[in-house]
């Protein structure tokens, strides 16, 4: 069953995989030859990004330089980060009736998203944070993003703003639907999401919010988006 978002209420045109580094040989894919090697170095590898990134926020924010490193233990079986491996399957030809997304209208709910396109991949497009005035960005203005190989899009999540007390806005995004005569063929993605370990807590300097452990923060997340559809 596709995500439905409180945003548009119906279900995003995609299917995804889910991946943890810390459930290799649990639940991941053995029938492709190299498969769990390769995407546990890509995984590793992006995680080695995304806290170089973090460092600099750690710093802005009065933080120890490894604040956010020893926030995201990925080895411990709480471990949250995670990486998804998504698919717009082709509509060449099929014009989606309005209201019909990619991806609808969202944020993240983690620390920082890491996104990688492909050429040709288009339909991408963002409204940062503080330019936001209406419910979920709907009557705002988007911008679209060029999708690149080899191009990386960063993507400041929700847990960020709460613990940097609304420093630092979290991003709205989401994939548009191509119309008829549009380029409607398949579209992958690949994101990798920090969220912090489940017992780690967060808290802003200024306490703007209350203090919530990571794993409570996601399964707030998730029931205010099942509350929308109440």
């Amino acid at each position: 069953m596709a995500q439905v978002r409180p945003s548009t209420g119906t279900p995003d045109q995609k299917e995804s995989l889910q991946l943890q580094q810390h459930t290799k040989g649990q639940n991941w894919p053995t029938t492709i030859n190299g498969f769990e090697d390769k995407t546990e170095k890509f995984m590793i590898n992006s995680r080695k990004l995304s806290m170089q990134i973090l460092s600099f926020f750690a710093l802005a924010l009065g933080f120890e330089e490894d604040f956010f490193d020893r926030a995201h233990n990925v080895t411990k079986e709480d471990a949250q980060s995670t990486l998804r491996l998504l698919y717009y399957p082709d509509i060449t030809g099929i014009q989606l009736p309005k209201g019909y997304w990619r991806a609808g209208p969202h944020t993240d709910f983690d620390v920082l998203t890491l996104l990688f396109q492909h050429d040709g991949g288009e339909g991408l497009e963002i409204c940062p944070g503080r330019k936001v005035q209406t419910s979920f960005a709907i009557g705002d203005e988007w911008t679209p993003v060029p999708a690149k190989t080899g191009h990386i899009v960063c993507n400041i999540g929700d847990m960020l703003m709460s613990w940097s007390d609304d420093r630092f806005k979290s991003n709205f995004h989401r994939v548009r639907a191509p119309d008829l005569g549009q380029n409607q063929q398949t579209r992958m993605s690949i994101a990798y999401f920090n969220q912090v370990n489940k017992n780690v807590i967060i808290q802003g300097p200024l306490k703007k919010y209350p203090a919530l452990t990571g794993g409570d923060y996601i399964l707030q997340a998730i029931a205010r988006n099942f509350s929308s559809f109440k």
